[in-house]
């Protein structure tokens, strides 16, 4: 009996190619309410950044209105000063006339090129503060110093309006303030954080599946296997002092959130209460100042006819004049009193009550 020629092969299989892949998978199912904290506490952080949007919009808002308004005053203070002007080189040609005709002194003239100098003063001052209220306008706007910026409306007339009452305005306040709901969604964050603390005294636990696929591939035959494995994971730490000072600091945080709110709480209060007196302050001031302009232009006329008649002193139209470019800063401040405490009462509201954007009619 024999056996025909056997062959064998020693080595490895150049043309063996194996692949590979796993797939793993890991989901929380207990974290002693970390999970649920945290995300909590992300929610109220991304309000917290809208409400630091709107915040930085508001200040914007306010400080563009503001400088805004600030050039269209200090332009009227220019007019102002330059109709005192004219008035005090006016009554100068009246001085010097009557000087010729020997119904003055020369005294009355010194004192009317005196009139003159200081409102000549007066006006340059007024010039240099509508550049500057120019600059800051070009700067809230985020312009360049020197680029001229044209202003379309600078004719306005104030609103008489109801304001709303303190208590309306404070709750507009606690509703609306971006600061001030900042702030609360920052207490409950530091709550969340109380949380999360708290949560280390807990085990965890976690679902962990993983799904493997393995490939052979020979010259003659492919191979291939299959495997998974879902196993639940926990892990608890038996290390006191960590946790208990991670608890303490975020108690601690905690407590001065509370002992903030009453501060930030009154302060707002104040700011309400503050602006809410200057804008009826100044709506109440505002009639009587319309007034003196009235009667000290009326003293300004009658002054100078007495003067030119002989029967009145150079020293009665000077004091007019005075009188009169007084009385017309007076009423100035008192306008642009009102424009500045509406725009503060939308400020420290939170809130657009006034409407100061119309220009003409505030």
């Amino acid at each position: 009996m024999g056996f025909g020629p056997q062959t064998f092969t020693l080595g490895v299989n150049d043309t063996l190619t194996i692949s590979n892949y796993q797939l793993s998978l890991s989901q929380p199912i207990y974290t002693g309410g970390k999970l649920f904290s945290g995300l909590r506490s992300s929610q109220k952080g991304f309000s917290v950044a809208q409400e630091q949007l709107k915040s930085a919009m508001q200040n914007v808002s306010y400080n563009v209105t503001v400088a805004y308004f600030g050039v269209i005053q200090a332009e009227k203070f220019q007019e102002l000063a330059q109709q005192s002007f004219d008035i005090a080189q006016e009554h100068l040609n009246q001085v010097n006339a009557m000087l010729k005709a020997g119904t003055s002194t020369r005294a009355d003239v010194l004192r009317a090129e005196v009139s003159k100098a200081q409102a000549e003063v007066s006006l340059t001052k007024a010039k240099n503060s509508v550049l500057i209220a120019k600059n800051n306008f070009n700067n809230s706007l985020g312009k360049d110093l020197f680029e001229e910026i044209p202003l379309s409306e600078t004719e306005f007339t104030i609103k008489y309006e109801q304001i709303p009452e303190y208590s309306i305005l404070l709750g507009y306040a606690y509703e609306n303030r971006p600061d001030w709901k900042q702030f609360l969604f920052g207490k409950e964050i530091a709550a969340e954080s109380v949380n999360i603390a708290r949560s280390d005294y807990f085990p965890s636990l976690a679902l962990v599946g993983t799904y493997g696929e393995q490939m052979s591939v020979y010259p003659s035959f492919t191979s291939d296997s299959h495997s998974w494995t879902a196993i639940v994971s926990g892990s608890w730490s038996l290390l006191e002092a960590p946790r208990r000072g991670k608890l303490k600091e975020a108690r601690a945080r905690l407590e001065e959130q509370n002992e903030q709110e009453r501060s930030l709480y009154n302060t707002i209060a104040l700011e309400v209460r503050n602006t809410f007196f200057d804008l009826k302050s100044a709506l109440e001031t505002l009639a009587s100042t319309q007034k003196a302009v009235e009667l000290a232009q009326e003293n300004l006329k009658v002054s100078e006819v007495r003067f030119t008649s002989g029967l009145g002193t150079n020293l009665e139209v000077m004091d007019a004049q005075v009188a009169l470019t007084q009385a017309s800063i007076d009423n100035l401040d008192a306008i642009f009193g009102i424009i500045t405490s509406k725009a503060k009462i939308n400020r420290v509201t939170g809130l657009e009550i006034f409407d100061l954007k119309g220009g003409k009619d505030l």
